[in-house]
């Protein structure tokens, strides 16, 4: 199977390609031939140029999958029509144990009238090639403490803190060094650090980075990273990363008890071997399969049969609200593809609404698409008018799917919201 990447100046955390790169790298020795396009200009420096570039689709080489790594490469790939489009989302999420963040909302919308495109996250998928603990002899000079979403201000205020308990470490703001975009580099950055302290809005890949090179970390007590971390919170030092007191008192523990430190060292590099390369390579590679089988049965699928009841495109204003009655007035009836179909027709016009993505959920379910129905439950849950019995619904996919951190999440969101009316 032919899979073209199609690559642009925003693919990857930070706008660094790097770790998307990487993940492609695996796809050959699981029977994929991989090509990289870049759309638009200029190209990314890097160890070997990108094959293919260009800003048409008649630039494109052969594909039988496109992945997109952006939003605007999603428009350009939809617009090719060359082949089905999985939508590998790279970007950060906003919101506490979600796997797709809302800013990608719109690229549903983009590749829901293509019944075989998807959206897959990409996770934070870390090369352990690269990121791995140091060899040889401990950098000369005071303790280094690496900052990541820790602004100038709050900075110098834990540089202040720090020196109350008598510690006057160096501090690095790695958004400030030139090597954080290089991956080789930034390993070599994140290898020189004594400790590394992440906001709680900083991009996690950073704290899976350090963990993978054996840096401990103190990070923000959110949802989102509790997600990723699961039953493993041993694996860092979680605090309220607004206090700067709190951090400061944070890292003045993991300096000065060598012993736990060791501890929060082992537990990290297990958490980094979760996720490396090849188990997301894995997972995309069964997102490429799903693609690949759904357009085959697409392109084969026979015209159906006139129903007693029509589409209704011409009675039924084409607004993502009418679209998502007509999808939850079907479901009722038990007719879970002819809903189905509705909520691709109101993610066409735009919609986005909570109620519109709990329709698409139980449609899901009752055809079988269990994973899909998590996805869209996830993206129904994002809303602020989502109610106790959305997180409900979550928490028993997410048990479904094994994820149980996730799901006492969101069980313990379904509480909170009841309580508070």
């Amino acid at each position: 199977m032919r899979v073209v990447f199609v690559l642009d100046p925003t693919t990857g955390p930070a706008g660094d390609p790097s770790s998307v790169l990487a993940l492609a790298s695996r796809l050959p020795a699981r029977g994929f031939h991989v090509d990289l396009f870049w759309f638009g200009d200029p190209e990314p420096a890097g160890p070997a140029p990108i094959p293919h570039r260009g800003t048409s689709p008649a630039s494109l080489p052969a594909a039988d999958i496109l992945v997109a790594t952006s939003a605007d490469t999603v428009e350009f790939a939809v617009a090719a029509r060359r082949a089905p489009v999985v939508r590998l989302v790279t970007e950060a999420a906003p919101e506490a144990g979600r796997p797709v963040p809302t800013i990608v909302a719109g690229d549903i919308a983009r590749i829901a009238g293509r019944p075989h495109g998807e959206l897959h996250p990409m996770g934070l998928c870390v090369d352990p090639t690269t990121f791995q603990p140091k060899t040889g002899p401990r950098r000369p000079g005071p303790t280094r403490i690496g900052t990541f979403g820790v602004d100038a201000s709050t900075g110098a205020a834990l540089r202040a803190t720090l020196a109350d308990f008598d510690l006057k470490p160096e501090l690095v703001r790695i958004e400030d060094s030139c090597l954080v975009r290089a991956d080789v580099s930034r390993a070599t950055l994140l290898q020189d650090l004594d400790l590394l302290v992440l906001a709680g809005d900083g991009d996690d890949r950073f704290a899976v980075e350090a963990m993978a090179c054996g840096v401990p970390c103190v990070l923000g007590d959110t949802r989102r990273v509790r997600g990723w971390l699961g039953e493993r919170t041993g694996a860092a030092l979680l605090v309220d990363t607004a206090d700067v007191r709190s951090v400061a008192e944070g890292v003045v523990f993991l300096i000065r008890h060598r012993r736990l430190r060791d501890d929060v060292q082992d537990a990290a590099r297990r958490i980094a071997a979760g996720h490396g390369c090849d188990p997301s390579a894995d997972d995309l590679a069964q997102a490429l399969t799903r693609a690949a089988e759904r357009a085959c049965a697409v392109s084969v699928r026979k015209t159906p049969a006139p129903t007693t009841e029509p589409e209704r495109p011409a009675t039924i204003p084409a607004s993502p609200l009418a679209w998502t009655q007509v999808a939850a007035e079907r479901l009722e009836r038990g007719d879970a593809d002819g809903a189905l179909r509705a909520t691709d027709r109101a993610l066409a016009a735009g919609g986005t609404s909570c109620r519109l993505f709990e329709v698409r959920a139980h449609a899901l379910e009752a055809l079988s698409r269990d994973d899909d129905a998590l996805l869209a439950l996830d993206l129904a849950s994002d809303h602020r008018d989502a109610s106790p019995q959305t997180f409900r619904e979550l928490a028993r996919h997410l048990r479904r799917c094994g994820e149980v951190a996730r799901a006492r999440i969101a069980e313990d969101e379904a509480a909170v919201r009841a309580a508070c009316g």
